[in-house]
């Protein structure tokens, strides 16, 4: 709205500025989702491996996508825009450009220790330019991770009725950040909140590399699917 403004001003179709005679609306925010639990998100990492291909996905696809998707916080849009060469093995992180993230800000977020070799066996073959999740496109995260939930006789909703969804995964990873020894700063840089507004934790606050990987590696043990589980014990 302040953008069309602006451009009435700019191309003299409006003599004033409207803005400011506007008031401001103060709108309760409302949860409108759940995080999972760890014993959830364990329990569909579980169940997963080996069932039929759904969305686009197998099960272990389906698996593994919630599990980078809780340990990373990247939404939806982001993973399915996930290619191979995103996931830098060597370095230990999933880096995305700033033309696949919802902010426009690239990022990065470093992976678990024991993530890299799972990931190594799950991704071999693969092209480097290949989705890491191929056909996931055109589905509907929330419809997916709903019906994986039922098929695994896990509830959705909670006493309070609130459901989980997809974004709920970006729920968990901040919720279990909250949970670590983490600062506030060290939570609003892995959960890629902008800090430019604050000028303490912007611009004063030191956060390195080092420290984020201590923070992932305090996040719960969700498991990894059994398929990759033994495909990698035959390889090792």
């Amino acid at each position: 709205f302040g953008q069309f403004i602006r451009w009435m001003l700019e191309t003299g179709r409006a003599n004033t500025q409207p803005k400011g005679k506007i008031p401001r609306l103060k709108v309760e925010k409302k949860r409108v989702r759940r995080p999972l639990t760890a014993d959830e998100l364990r329990g569909l990492v579980a169940y997963l491996p080996g069932k039929e291909k759904e969305h686009g996905l197998s099960g272990t696809d389906r698996a593994v996508l919630y599990i980078i998707a809780a340990e990373t916080g990247l939404r939806a849009g982001e993973l399915q825009r996930l290619q191979v060469y995103n996931i830098d093995l060597k370095r230990g992180v999933v880096f995305l450009e700033k033309e696949k993230t919802k902010n426009r800000e690239s990022a990065e977020i470093p992976l678990k220790k024991s993530r890299v070799k799972q990931l190594a066996a799950y991704l071999a073959g693969r092209n480097p330019e290949d989705p890491v999740f191929p056909l996931w496109q055109n589905v509907r995260g929330c419809e997916m991770i709903q019906a994986d939930m039922e098929a695994a006789k896990l509830e959705i909703a909670d006493d309070t009725g609130l459901e989980v969804k997809f974004h709920s995964t970006r729920d968990t990873f901040i919720t279990s950040l909250n949970q670590t020894d983490a600062k506030v700063p060290e939570i609003r840089k892995l959960a890629r909140h902008s800090m430019n507004s604050d000028l303490t934790f912007g611009t004063y606050t030191l956060i390195t590399d080092g420290r984020l990987k201590e923070i992932i590696e305090q996040l719960p043990s969700y498991g990894w699917p059994g398929e990759q589980v033994k495909a990698m014990e035959k390889t090792a």
